[in-house]
């Protein structure tokens, strides 16, 4: 008999603690250890639901929590204190704060939702995910005093709406880790919805844009950014305002990753292993106004883009090389610069910018158009260098002035190991040394120039018109040409 007491005892007393209670703040401010500060009397435990609506609730002492639902009021840590929440939240208003030594845990378990237009703050501490978030609706969380929000590996930070995660400059903002998956999932408001995660950025895991733009604003200005990032076909990650590093950073997808001006211009450097675009994903630079202090892509580091790079606005600097194994889109809006790296373009080009701007050359850069490679030069620009001899393009492939009606200047250092096809009622200056290789030809019904050149060497094939049509061949001052060039001429219908 008393044995079966204690076994009764016991299950009573377990059944107790496997009952979770629902505990509210109801004071204005105190400890969450002082059991009368809350409804009903009692400590909330490890499987316990608390709500927060008013008030400030001081944690002196590391505790652990079933669900916390914050609707307003301050959560606030003592330092060196951890708050883990195992199993549930929810974040609609109010503010959490601490020291820098301080932390919020929620749990592998833990699923969280925030929502709701209410001001939302993060100050001191760390905010760490485990677990899943949600992300519902249109609203800002702010970020100060280097609150730090770490999205940990196998988290999942899910956004679903018109969002902005704000660093407050005038508080020092706070910082952004992600060795999860940060994922723009929804676009209740249109597919161009943009989310804004503006605190110090650091990644070593998978952000995905699946809809509308992700837009970052602060990258570290010592530590290059890793993992993925990701965007399906007509989403956008965008990088803007300031500096970010990036070393051994991969993007994939079929959307585009971008670079713009919000606010002010934002620098991109690659270092170390530098960055990756695989074979859907759009690389487009977009900076108006840019100048040898901002808006400019940098550094050692390699750019390798299997998929489209389109320059729009914007300045090239730096020693790393620059690959594009797919297409290039030259669509000016401004004169851009190009200083000390190469781009090598084993892929189709297109340059259709407006032909009022120039693409300016230094330090020397230059350009390479791979064997196989077009470069259709469609519009009537200018390639411009901006100090004697310290810039060049080299064809490998084919280079061809398409129909249009007008002029392209090359004042540029040109080696043809190609072709250069001039359509009719085109021209091509060579406004610089220009040098046809030995497996070079020049071909078309339009004309080709080289009377301003400095110097001009023919080793291999001069046949204006092609095979079957007349074209323009314009001659002046001494051209060079070796045993092993062949030029062809039709006068009269006899060669």
């Amino acid at each position: 008999m008393i044995r079966i007491r204690l076994v009764v005892a016991s299950l009573l007393l377990l059944s107790f603690h496997i009952l979770a209670a629902n505990y509210v703040w109801n004071v204005s401010s105190g400890d969450w250890g002082t059991s009368g500060n809350w409804s009903p009397n009692g400590i909330p435990g490890s499987s316990d639901q608390v709500t927060i609506s008013s008030g400030t609730v001081t944690v002196s002492s590391n505790r652990s929590v079933g669900t916390l639902i914050i609707t307003g009021g301050t959560l606030s840590l003592s330092s060196s204190r951890v708050l883990t929440v195992n199993n549930s939240a929810s974040w609609s208003g109010g503010t959490i704060t601490g020291s820098s030594s301080s932390k919020i845990s929620f749990g592998a378990s833990c699923s969280m939702t925030i929502f709701g237009a209410g001001e939302k703050s993060m100050n001191y501490l760390t905010f760490e995910n485990y677990g899943d978030i949600v992300w519902q609706d249109a609203g800002e969380i702010k970020v100060n005093y280097e609150a730090h929000f770490i999205n940990r590996s196998g988290a999942n930070f899910n956004i679903e709406n018109k969002t902005r995660l704000d660093f407050v400059a005038a508080t020092n903002g706070g910082r952004l880790t992600n060795y999860g998956t940060i994922t723009k999932t929804g676009n209740t408001g249109g597919s161009y919805d943009e989310s804004q995660l503006d605190p110090t950025l650091l990644n070593y895991g998978t952000i995905s844009a699946e809809v509308g733009i992700i837009q970052f604003e602060h990258g570290d200005t010592g530590t290059g950014l890793e993992g993925t990032f990701h965007t399906e076909s007509g989403a956008v990650i965008s990088f803007a305002d300031r500096p970010f590093i990036f070393d051994g950073a991969n993007f994939t997808g079929n959307g585009t990753v971008q670079m713009i001006q919000s606010n002010t211009r934002p620098v991109l450097t690659s270092t170390g292993s530098g960055m990756t675009f695989s074979s859907g994903t759009t690389f487009l630079i977009d900076v108006e106004g840019s100048s040898a202090s901002e808006g400019y892509v940098g550094g050692d580091g390699p750019i390798i883009i299997n998929g489209t790079f389109e320059w729009r606005a914007g300045r090239i600097y730096g020693s790393g090389s620059l690959v594009v194994n797919g297409t290039f889109l030259y669509t000016a809006t401004t004169n851009n610069l190009m200083s000390q790296r190469t781009l090598t373009v084993n892929g189709d080009s297109y340059w259709t910018g407006l032909s009022s701007k120039r693409l300016d050359f230094d330090n020397g850069a230059s350009i390479i158009n791979g064997v196989g490679a077009t470069f259709h030069q469609q519009s009537n620009s200018t390639w411009e260098v901006i100090s004697a001899g310290s810039g060049s393009f080299i064809n490998n492939g084919t280079f061809t002035k398409d129909a249009g009606g007008g002029t392209v200047t090359l004042r540029v250092d040109v080696t043809n190991n190609g072709t250069i096809n001039v359509q009719g009622g085109e021209t091509v200056y060579f406004d610089e040394a220009f040098v046809n290789a030995t497996t070079g030809s020049l071909t078309g019904s339009g004309l080709i120039d080289t009377h301003k050149a400095s110097t001009v060497t023919l080793n291999g094939g001069y046949n204006p018109g092609g095979s079957s049509a007349a074209g323009n061949l314009s001659i002046s001052g001494n051209q060079t040409l070796s045993s092993s060039s062949v030029c062809t001429f039709e006068i009269g219908g006899s060669t």
